[in-house]
């Protein structure tokens, strides 16, 4: 008769743990050193700039084809994403005249952008001088990395970034 030795295989309970606290160990290092909270700063920072970067565009263009006068917001309480509404119609956050059987800024923006947080600091402003027909927009970013973009932009605060046809405003 033959005795047939039966083996068992698969891994003991100790080397089960010590593998599953390496594989924690190796998660927890990299999530430290990815940092995820900065690289969300930095990329709702990129959509600020970009969302700014096309208003400002569209205003320019509508000023320049005299399809819109801007008014002037010296004493606006509406003119931020956190007080006024997104209608491209002149009455949202940019405030504006509409000139007779044009379409507006419509021509250039289905609804005026907001920020993704829209919570203080990070709220789009805007202001304008109505009768030079110059303005501004601006919105702080929060990524430390993106501190000389708002230095550097030309604006009167280092905190802001700031874009537009006056950035003294």
């Amino acid at each position: 008769m033959n005795k047939k030795t039966c083996q068992k295989t698969g891994f003991t309970l100790p080397e089960l743990i010590i593998v599953l606290g390496v594989a924690v160990a190796i998660t927890g290092i990299l999530f430290v050193a990815i940092d995820p909270q900065a690289i969300l700063a930095k990329s709702r920072d990129a959509e600020r700039i970009q969302d700014l970067d096309e208003l400002n565009k569209a205003l320019q263009l509508s000023l320049a084809e005299e399809l819109i006068t801007l008014e002037d917001t010296s004493d606006c309480d509406s003119c931020t994403t956190l007080t006024g509404s997104f209608k491209v119609d002149g009455k949202g956050w940019v405030k504006f005249n509409v000139m007779e059987e044009t379409p507006g800024l419509r021509k250039y923006l289905n609804q005026l952008p907001i920020d993704s947080l829209n919570e203080k600091p990070y709220v789009y402003e805007f202001v304008a001088n109505g009768q030079t027909q110059k303005f501004k927009l601006s919105v702080p970013l929060e990524s430390a990395d993106n501190a000389n973009k708002m230095r550097l932009d030309g604006g009167v605060s280092p905190g802001l970034y700031e874009i537009g046809t006056d950035l003294s405003l």
